[in-house]
C-alpha cells in the first residue's frame, strides 16, 4: 500500500507501507470501496478529513506561536470550540427553518414556538455548557 501526500499539485511525501499484512490490506480496500460506493458516507468522510486537516493547521499554528504546550492547549481548545459553535449556529438555523416549513405545510402553526424554543435551547447549550464548566472550575480554584 502506498500513501502519497500531495499539496499544490506537488508530491510532498510518498511513503510505502510494507509492514501491512495481506489481510490488513484487503480489509482496508474493502472499507475504502464501501466508503466510495456510498455517496453519503463519502461526503461525511471528506468533511471529516477536511476538518481534521484544518484542526491540524490550527494546532500547528498555535504550537509554533507558543513553545509551552500547557499554555497552548486552552488556545487550541477555544479555537475548536469557536468552530463548533459556528457550525452549530448554521445547523440550528437551517434545521429550525426546515422544521418550521414542515409544520406550516402540515397546517400546525401552534407548534412553531415549540420548534423555535427547541432549536434555541440546543444552540444555547453550545454556549451555556462551557460557561457552566468554567463556573465549576472557578469554584474549586
Amino acid at each position: 500500500m502506498e500513501i502519497s501526500i500531495i499539496r499544490d499539485n506537488k508530491t510532498i511525501v510518498n511513503h510505502e507501507f510494507k509492514s501491512l499484512s495481506r489481510k490488513h490490506a484487503e480489509d482496508m480496500e474493502l472499507i475504502a470501496t464501501k466508503i466510495i460506493g456510498n455517496t453519503r458516507t463519502k461526503k461525511a468522510t471528506v468533511f471529516l478529513l477536511g476538518s481534521l486537516m484544518y484542526f491540524n493547521n490550527v494546532v500547528t499554528t498555535v504550537m509554533a506561536a507558543n513553545k509551552d504546550p500547557l499554555k497552548t492547549l486552552p488556545i487550541v481548545g477555544n479555537k475548536i470550540l469557536d468552530i463548533i459553535q459556528m457550525f452549530g449556529w448554521f445547523i440550528c438555523a437551517i434545521g429550525c427553518a426546515i422544521a418550521v416549513l414542515k409544520a406550516l405545510m402540515a397546517g400546525d402553526t401552534k407548534s412553531i414556538p415549540k420548534i423555535m424554543m427547541g432549536f434555541g435551547m440546543g444552540f444555547a447549550s453550545l454556549y451555556l455548557f462551557p460557561a457552566f464548566l468554567d463556573m465549576i472550575k472557578g469554584i474549586f480554584n
